[in-house]
């Protein structure tokens, strides 16, 4: 690729003169424009204090600071006073980003050798000579500097006989399919995953922009609403489906925080679409994704809206939040790859993206371009992003409609349903029965062994929470010996000499079974006692009662108030979070030994 070095020497003289700023401002975009194709920019000054503003330092990569007197002229410059301290003529402090060392100046003797034989000549040219010797209808120097630059560049190129060769390609197109973009087919492990066309100078032929989740580590794709975030995230789903093999296998996990991502559930890959404020199947999901998951599978993370998602699950559940940021960041150590998008606005407030690799989608604010690290102003065009940190224009590849295919066999985090049949699930063995589908990652069959649980076992919630169909699963798929009984508050139940699994709904109205022996009386029987309390009865228990002095598993249904939450997670030793205040009848979390495990409740009468 051809390059261009614009030296302008003097330049505080020339920064004086521009009295309404646009030749400064010229130059300045020719600083952050440039060096991605192929245009740099050399500033000279002998008043660094005065000429070296903050825009320039923002702007140009490297520093050279020779001997200066005050102190403040090599702040100006490398932000410290290193060049004080120099005292050999040609020696010289050299800024390279966050990196200072001391250099020695080449000495020339002469005017420059140009070799015109080489494989790439030099050609050295002022820019204001030429510019004056042309053939114009006045005299003065265009107002614009890229103007005199180009037609510079035109009447040397002119005169030497040159013939040049297009710097750029085919301009990108407005709209591309995926599957038509180069290596669109081809295995991810070679090169990443490739969702848009670049427009790269002095590559002519159209290049793809990759994802490489091993190189990148992460994708944040920056864009406000309309911009194309979300496609890219469909984009980048279908290239998983398409570019991952039996060598390199893939998965895809999705957090749908603008609602558009549904899409992807049922698709071949699927391991698991969570839905707006689906808190549950948030927490399952990121609890699969902390473990080592499928050796040898990638899991690439894909979500909508990110910066919504944080600010809302701390809302929700602090610990929660703090876990979420701390597997992104960390994820790709374990094999877990994000892509998250987020508004271009939350960089302004400090949010920090992920880091790796970038793709910044339509911005109109400046601030909110400086904050994306963005070297110019993005397109408005839907779908047209810049590259980071390359710094290419790109084109997103627009996917096709997801079609239905095998989800991941192992690892698929679904979400709970609304409704679940008893009969969907295998015959038990043993002293079990069957609480309903559940679990604190992958979903599966959530079992209560009376053997293991004890005599006592409770079922807390509200009217109209599920309570009944939960006593009814329990006692309609109870596998073992024990005879079944179902007591109530004016038919009380005696210890015979058989074991019994007793069954009483509205157990606070029951006086026999606030008897505090009862525990007791049940276990040297082998009896199974399983009740179920309305939530609004916990707090009347007197502290005599059993449940007060000692919890006991069960299972915690949808409850409405924080107080009664506290309360009723002290019976049972777990505190739930604060999503089961909602939730569809059955909707709750089985308490033992501690802990809670998700589920939904098996209904028997389906």
């Amino acid at each position: 690729m051809p390059h261009l070095v614009v030296i302008a020497d003097e330049f505080g003289q020339f920064r004086r003169e521009d009295g309404t700023g646009t030749r400064v401002a010229a130059l300045l975009r020719i600083a952050a424009q440039g060096r991605s194709k192929g245009v740099h920019l050399v500033l000279a000054t002998q008043s660094p204090s005065i000429d070296v503003t903050a825009d320039i330092r923002q702007n140009v990569g490297v520093r050279l600071c020779l001997r200066v007197a005050e102190p403040a002229e090599s702040v100006a410059v490398l932000g410290t006073t290193d060049a004080l301290a120099l005292a050999q003529p040609g020696r010289v402090v050299l800024a390279d980003g966050e990196r200072t060392r001391i250099a020695q100046v080449a000495l020339s003797r002469g005017p420059v050798l140009i070799n015109d034989a080489a494989d790439h000549p030099v050609v050295v040219r002022d820019l204001v000579d030429v510019a004056a010797g042309r053939a114009a209808p006045s005299p003065a120097l265009p107002t614009e500097l890229f103007d005199a630059i180009v037609d510079a560049i035109t009447i040397a190129a002119t005169t030497e006989g040159l013939t040049a060769s297009p710097l750029l390609g085919a301009p990108l197109p407005a709209l591309v399919e995926r599957a038509d973009l180069a290596g669109a087919d081809r295995s991810w492990a070679v090169g990443g995953y490739v969702v848009a066309q670049r427009d790269r100078p002095g590559v002519p032929a159209p290049a793809p922009v990759v994802f490489d989740p091993h190189r990148h580590g992460s994708l944040t794709i920056v864009g406000g609403p309309r911009s194309g975030r979300t496609t890219t995230l469909l984009t980048l789903a279908e290239a998983v489906r398409d570019q991952a093999d039996a060598q390199h296998p893939a998965v895809v996990h999705a957090v749908d925080w603008a609602g558009g991502l549904g899409v992807l559930a049922g698709a071949a890959a699927d391991a698991g679409v969570v839905a707006y404020r689906d808190f549950d199947h948030l927490r399952r999901t990121l609890t699969w994704l902390q473990g080592e998951g499928t050796p040898g599978v990638a899991r690439i993370v894909l979500i909508d809206r990110y910066d919504a998602l944080l600010r809302d699950v701390r809302d929700v559940d602090a610990i929660l939040a703090t876990e979420l940021a701390d597997l992104l960041q960390s994820g790709p150590r374990r094999g877990v790859f994000p892509a998250v998008t987020v508004d271009p606005m939350s960089l302004v407030g400090g949010a920090a993206h992920l880091g790796g690799m970038r793709l910044v989608l339509p911005v109109d604010d400046p601030s909110v371009a400086t904050a994306a690290g963005l070297p110019r102003r993005s397109f408005a065009l839907p779908g047209r992003a810049i590259a980071l940190p390359d710094g290419d224009d790109a084109q997103i590849g627009v996917p096709r409609p997801p079609a239905a295919g095998a989800q991941t066999a192992v690892g698929h985090v679904a979400p709970l349903p609304r409704q679940v049949d008893a009969e969907a699930f295998a015959a038990l063995t043993g002293e079990t029965a069957l609480v309903g589908l559940g679990g604190l990652d992958v979903l599966g069959p959530v079992v209560v062994d009376f053997d293991r649980a004890g005599p006592c076992v409770v079922v807390i919630g509200r009217s109209g929470s599920g309570r009944s169909t939960a006593l009814a699963t329990i006692a309609g798929t109870y596998a073992g010996s024990r005879q079944v009984v179902r007591a109530t508050a004016h038919e009380p139940w005696t210890p015979g000499e058989s074991p019994s699994l007793v069954i009483v709904d509205d157990a606070a109205r029951a006086a026999w079974v606030a008897d505090p022996d009862l525990p007791e009386a049940l276990r040297a029987g082998r009896h199974v006692l399983v009740a179920a309390f309305d939530q609004a009865d916990l707090q009347s228990l007197s502290f005599g009662h059993w449940l007060v002095r000692r919890p006991c598993p069960g299972l915690l249904l949808a409850l409405d108030a924080t107080t009664d939450r506290i309360v009723a997670g002290e019976r049972v030793g777990f505190h739930p979070p604060a999503e089961l205040r909602a939730g569809p009848p059955g909707r709750g979390w089985w308490c033992e030994r501690g802990r809670g495990i998700p589920v939904q409740v098996a209904d028997t009468t389906r």
